[in-house]
């Protein structure tokens, strides 16, 4: 599943080989994180293509947050300014755990009652 979490991710993201550097152990993660927010009674391979895909989102997201985060956001030289653009990856981190919540335990909080 690993291979194909990466191949996905690498898809995605338009990402050519030898330029995956770093993108495997996000994969690895995000697979992780998965695993831990996945209902106990439903196996990876229950929910197999949407749980890859959403696991290539969330490794792709924090691989592209990463690189963003080592790159200069404007450079000049002379009279020319480069400046790169507003892009935002935690979009698709978003739109993984919407893809995959019918599998994932729910993560909320409420107050039942408040005593004063």
């Amino acid at each position: 599943m690993e291979e194909e979490i990466l191949a996905l991710a690498m898809e995605l993201g338009g990402i050519k080989e030898g330029e995956e550097q770093g993108l495997l152990l996000c994969c690895r993660l995000a697979r992780e994180e998965l695993d831990r927010k996945r209902k106990p009674e439903i196996l990876p391979e229950d929910c197999a293509p949407i749980f890859s895909l959403a696991a290539a989102k969330i490794g792709l997201c924090d691989w592209l947050i990463l690189r963003q985060a080592s790159e200069p956001e404007r450079f000049t030289a002379g009279d020319v300014t480069v400046e790169r653009g507003k892009g935002d990856p935690s979009l698709l981190r978003r739109q993984a755990l919407e893809q995959l919540a019918p599998y994932l335990k729910r993560n909320t909080f409420f107050f039942q009652e408040v005593r004063s």
